[in-house]
């Protein structure tokens, strides 16, 4: 095992010396799903068989790549849920701002605080009731909370956003309070290199096709598709945890459906078409829902989220011009100035939540007020599956599963609280940031960039621009994202294809325009293309992959 987390061996040239290990290895664990609720039970099972130093055989199949569900079209939020107060939800919001307070804490590079602002608006919650939930909020997180929220007056609102239309408002102000943002893909994948560190196992494209089971009925392994080369084997294994999110239903057999799937879309515009320089929570004029407009990164604004019922296609989930529509009215009412034609659109998406139904019989909940819990299940099979929940807690819902598992005898470790809410071995502190940044030779906003995504991955990167200097250029001239970025992910991030660096290892998809990623995926396509010996074809295959996927969602876009 490396000594250092940033040159962690994990490349996929390195992926048949892996399919050979599930092949013929007898695994103690295997878990199926590679998104942020897997790789949280993966990193928590991985840490505790090291400290216990027990040399237990841990893995994680996933059957596209690692994020590629909701871990990678959330809001980009970790959050307490403000909102789930209403429903009387204070369990949950106390869980979610004592683990969001811990990664802001210990991961400060990718999870950083963002100021919201709760305006009184017409029609809705008074002064009094915003103060009031406010006051609630800060005292269900725990002794690290960021700051305690404050009241924001008429004319100070005014002052801070003046794009904003105050004649919307009560004439009362705004709460303000603090959430922070995050790369939701990054996170899913920073959790998975932990698990690989500690000696487990994760490979992507590995398709659950089914369970193995002996005479009695319980399950002894999982029948899985090579999804890259078509091949088909079983995985031997002691134990099979089901960690899939809106495929949970698929490996729960003979038992009714438990997951209710809604939809959540997004936008992204540069920031002086939205100008706000806080969080705003936003009514919408249509239904009177929340959503939020958030910055990011000093040049977008994230619009975004809805909250509807799907029932289409799980792998196929886009966002259309209505979905926009329905944002874009309500932004456009609260920021008259605000430029959201098609045409300014950078991005759009949408994801899915796998929210638990829940309901009694004959009592439908609106999808907003189904609540985010997260539920263990387990079934006479063996089979334990984790459903429901949200990005924010996942760490606590990893915790929770292996201890269920821990004290029914399904794998020998120790069982000890709070174990992994440690510092991510990637994490950079903004203290140390500061200290060190002037050692970096490049753009501002390039190294506040490979800062923020990277942490200490940024040494590496670094190190790779030392040996080939021609990687420090920028892969589009506007934007913050180097090639070296590409170098660095196919070294030591798994990802065998264009997708799953340009779509979930960075967030080039989201923050460049699609009249740019054909030029970005070319380059990035040559890159891979010498470090794995691709053929001509194979790049020009990539290629389009790539762009099929980003121009499924760009309703926005005339090409």
């Amino acid at each position: 095992m490396t000594k250092d987390i940033t040159k962690i061996d994990w490349s996929a040239k390195d992926r048949d010396k892996y399919i050979t290990k599930l092949r013929n290895d007898e695994f103690d664990l295997i878990i199926i799903g590679g998104g942020i609720t897997g790789s949280g039970i993966f990193r928590d099972a991985c840490i505790r068989n090291k400290v216990a130093n027990k040399n237990l055989k841990i893995g994680l199949l996933e059957k596209c790549d690692f994020a590629f569900g909701t871990s990678n079209k959330s809001t980009k939020m970790v959050h307490g849920g403000i909102r789930y107060l209403a429903y009387g939800e204070f369990d949950l919001v106390h869980e979610s701002e004592t683990e969001r307070d811990w990664l802001r804490n210990d991961f400060q590079n990718l999870i950083r605080p963002v100021p919201f602002l709760y305006p009184a608006y017409k029609g809705h919650e008074t002064k009094s009731t915003i103060k009031m939930g406010l006051s609630i909020y800060d005292k269900l997180a725990d002794k690290n909370n960021y700051k305690d929220y404050e009241w924001v007056d008429h004319e100070e609102l005014e002052k801070t956003e003046p794009e904003f239309d105050t004649s919307t408002t009560r004439g009362k102000g705004a709460g303000r309070y603090f959430d922070t943002n995050v790369n939701d893909a990054r996170l899913t994948l920073e959790s998975i290199k932990e698990g690989i560190y500690y000696g487990g196992i994760a490979i992507n494209y590995i398709k659950a096709e089914s369970l193995i089971k002996n005479n009695e009925g319980k399950i002894t392994g999982v029948n899985v598709s090579d999804e890259l080369s078509g091949e088909t084997f079983g995985i031997k294994a002691k134990k099979v945890v089901n960690a899939t999110g809106v495929w949970t239903d698929t490996l729960l057999e003979g038992s009714e459906d438990i997951i209710r799937p809604t939809k959540g879309v997004h936008i992204v515009v540069p920031y002086e078409n939205v100008k706000c320089s806080n969080a705003i929570i936003v009514r919408s004029i249509d239904d009177a829902r929340h959503f939020f407009c958030v910055p990011r990164e000093k040049e977008f604004i994230l619009i975004g989220t809805t909250d509807t019922d799907y029932d289409g296609s799980y792998d196929e989930v886009y966002c259309s011009q209505e979905d926009s529509d329905y944002m874009t009215r309500s932004v456009k009412h609260y920021f008259p100035k605000a430029n959201l034609d098609n045409d300014q659109i950078i991005s759009a998406y949408a994801g899915l939540r796998p929210l638990i139904k829940g309901s009694k019989e004959g009592e439908e909940k609106s999808e907003s007020a189904v609540s985010r819990k997260h539920e263990i299940i387990e079934s006479d099979n063996g089979l334990t599956s984790m459903a429901g929940g949200k990005l924010t807690t996942y760490r606590l819902m990893a915790e929770e599963l292996i201890k269920k598992i821990i004290e029914n005898g399904d794998i020998d470790l120790p069982f000890k609280e709070e174990l992994t809410k440690k510092k991510f071995l990637i994490s950079y502190d903004l203290s140390e940031w500061k200290n060190d940044k002037s050692k970096f030779d490049s753009d501002e906003d390039i190294l506040e960039h490979l800062y923020q995504e990277y942490g200490k991955g940024i040494n590496e990167i670094f190190e790779i621009i030392k040996k080939e200097p021609e990687l420090k250029k920028r892969i589009v001239k506007h934007r913050f994202f180097i090639l070296a970025e590409i170098k660095y992910i196919i070294q030591h991030e798994f990802a065998p294809r264009l997708v799953d660096v340009l779509y979930r290892r960075t967030e080039v998809w989201m923050l460049i325009h699609p009249k740019y990623q054909q030029e970005v995926a070319k380059r990035a396509a040559e890159i891979m293309g010498e470090y794995y010996d691709w053929s001509e074809e194979r790049i020009k295959r990539e290629i389009e992959d790539y762009l099929n996927l980003i121009y499924k969602n760009d309703f926005f876009y005339k090409k």
